[in-house]
């Protein structure tokens, strides 16, 4: 993987979906990124109601001390997912 190329191709795969994410996600009501976004992974804050209809739909995440929930990302995530992810957040912060 280190000859090859392959993991740095697999990382920045990886964090341009968190970029991705993050950009999107700043635009909606009632979600807000809790740091800055320096890798493939995003933290948000927001009520723990949205975050509760984000688990009824099938999403996991961890939550930590403070409320922040991260939302990680992977050398084959797929776009389509992530937004699929962004479309559910946007419902569930509308209530």
């Amino acid at each position: 993987m280190l000859e090859s190329g392959a993991w740095l191709k697999n990382a920045t795969h990886a964090n341009r979906c968190a970029a991705y994410f993050a950009e999107r996600i700043a635009t909606i009501p009632n979600i807000w990124i809790a740091a800055p976004v320096e890798a493939n992974s995003v933290f948000i804050t927001t009520s723990d109601e949205i975050l509760d209809r984000l688990r009824e739909r099938g999403w996991r995440f961890y939550t930590f001390i403070g409320g922040a929930a991260r939302f990680m990302f992977a050398w084959d995530a797929d776009l389509g997912r992530v937004d699929a992810l962004l479309a559910d957040v946007k419902a569930c912060a509308k209530g």
